[in-house]
């Protein structure tokens, strides 16, 4: 291979280091939107600030950066991504993002070493997600169906809002402060600190702890409805609005009236969404979850979030 300076009168070597070079310098974070989140502690994240390019008619114009799949994160007070939540994108000189895949550190909970050696700089392969902070921006989402029975499973609803509720809680397995800054473990289990159950806790002790969980916001629910007859995707739905807001946003809302007064879907969809803020914010993961209990209330159907 020639070296740059044999070849320096090349147009185009000339200007692919001086690329690299710039880059190597300026290329180093981001700001993006979480699109996906993997159930291997994974997220796709899309770059939202734009690059700046110049055709070959001399015309300057903006092209979308591509996703970067399989990204690790870390987390801003143990809050667990989301998508359609905002992260910073860090493009790293060295392997860190393979680091943080593998553990990031050892059973006692301290940093581990790791030899490494340089990789191309600030690649966009090499990038690690920080997440928990800022703003949620607006991101339409991508629904899927759930698979499981809508009967009743006995305990007042059905498996397939067990998995709407799993799905859209996501599975954490420490805890972590969730999106308003309550301490939270499993499937959206809330608690006051200290947290003196299993650390970490397996994906079976979380799907028991949500059915003991659940007992409570069914009761809720089939109190706030007891005089008038809800189906079973009305009472799963409504199940899931308390399980994830209380059950004193439901009892004595607009939503509640509107439901006891056969209101339209358009209607009560717009009911769901007035629950979507946090600390005044609208939250576009919230809009979302929204949606799906709208959806489950008004067409019996049960959406994945991604």
């Amino acid at each position: 291979m020639i070296s740059l300076q044999e070849r320096s009168d090349i147009q185009q070597a000339v200007y692919d280091e001086l690329k690299n070079n710039i880059f190597a310098e300026l290329h180093v974070a981001d700001i993006g939107v979480i699109t996906a989140v993997g159930s291997d502690n994974l997220v796709t994240v899309q770059p939202i600030v734009r690059d700046r390019i110049v055709g070959s008619d001399g015309k300057v114009g903006w092209q979308d950066p591509p996703k970067i799949p399989d990204t690790p994160f870390l987390s801003v007070g143990g809050v667990a991504p989301q998508v359609g939540q905002s992260a910073l994108i860090i493009f790293c000189d060295k392997d860190i993002s393979a680091w943080i895949k593998q553990g990031g550190q050892n059973a006692s909970g301290t940093p581990s070493a790791q030899n490494q050696e340089t990789l191309k700089p600030h690649d966009m392969t090499n990038a690690v997600a920080i997440v928990g902070f800022g703003v949620t921006v607006s991101q339409s989402a991508g629904y899927g169906d759930i698979t499981a029975s809508t009967a009743n499973n006995g305990t007042g609803v059905s498996d397939a809002l067990l998995k709407f509720i799993e799905n859209w809680e996501g599975w954490v397995a420490t805890p972590y402060t969730d999106s308003g800054g309550t301490w939270t473990i499993g499937f959206g289990h809330t608690f006051k600190p200290p947290w003196t159950g299993p650390n970490p806790m397996t994906r079976e002790q979380g799907e028991a702890m949500l059915k003991s969980d659940l007992t409570s916001y069914i009761n809720s629910v089939k109190s706030i409805f007891k005089d008038f007859p809800l189906t079973q995707n009305q009472f799963d739905a409504m199940v899931d609005f308390v399980y994830n807001l209380g059950a004193g946003a439901l009892k004595g809302s607009t939503l509640e009236a509107d439901i006891r007064n056969h209101a339209s879907s358009d209607k009560l969809k717009a009911d769901f969404e007035e629950y979507s803020h946090v600390h005044g914010k609208v939250l576009a993961g919230l809009v979302h979850r929204r949606d799906g209990e709208w959806a489950m209330f008004c067409n019996a159907q049960y959406l994945t979030n991604h």
